[in-house]
């Protein structure tokens, strides 16, 4: 059997290589490379920005297009401070979300001085064992 060179992504894409594992009935698993594909932030193609809440409701992680929505240039956040309902909006999104692991809804967020509307696509995040671990908030400008 021959093998191939791989194709290379030029050379200023950054290169994202994923493993899969492959479970054996045996319970050994075995781990296999996948195929690089270029790596791009998620959600900033689609004007969509992304954020993790931990359990407690901090905002984490938030990508660069999250950033400029929630006009967010430093410090930490926490869900219950960019929702117009502040408290009440936050804990009522993260419950809704516990309960159904997904949940889609338009939302009031306060940015500076203004508020905005934005559609908030929220995915319950679980260790394996079941726990929640927070949720990933897709956030889209309401046209």
């Amino acid at each position: 059997m021959q093998k191939h060179a791989a194709a290379q992504p030029p050379p200023s894409a950054p290169a994202a290589v994923s493993a899969e594992v492959i479970h054996h009935p045996s319970g050994n698993g075995a781990t296999r490379e996948a195929a690089a594909e270029p790596a791009m932030p998620m959600g900033s193609a689609a004007g969509e920005g992304i954020v993790r809440v931990e359990p407690g409701g901090q905002l984490k992680f938030p990508d660069p297009v999250a950033r400029d929505m929630l006009d967010w240039r430093e410090g930490e956040r926490a869900l219950r401070d960019i929702l117009a309902g502040g408290d009440q909006d936050a804990a009522a999104l993260l419950d809704a979300v516990a309960r159904q692991e997904v949940v889609e809804q338009e939302v009031t967020v306060r940015t500076g001085d203004v508020s905005q509307a934005l559609h908030v696509t929220a995915l319950a995040s679980r260790a394996r064992d079941g726990n929640q671990r927070g949720a990933l908030l897709i956030l889209r400008r309401v046209e």
